[in-house]
């Protein structure tokens, strides 16, 4: 679940929703995060942990506030996410 809402949306081009926001760590932390949601808007459970794939560094911490996680369709498909 993406905590205080998303702060980006990135489209594939399959035509399937990437949401970009801060997520629970599990132990105390919000670190960036990703929902993929399939073409009719429905979660998609078979991508990353249940359809939610989290930052997993240790280090990296939200801010003050909520701002933005953003992303970028790289050209090869990939994800860049930054925050």
């Amino acid at each position: 679940r993406i905590a205080a809402g998303a702060t980006d949306l990135v489209v594939d081009g399959s035509g399937r929703i990437l949401l970009l926001g801060w997520a629970s760590s599990g132990d105390g932390r919000e670190v960036p995060a990703v929902v993929r949601l399939r073409t009719n808007g429905s979660i998609d459970a078979d991508w990353g942990n249940q359809g939610l794939a989290r930052s997993d560094s240790a280090t990296l911490r939200r801010p003050i506030g909520f701002p933005p996680v953003v992303g970028a369709l790289l050209p090869d498909g990939r994800l860049l996410v930054a925050a």
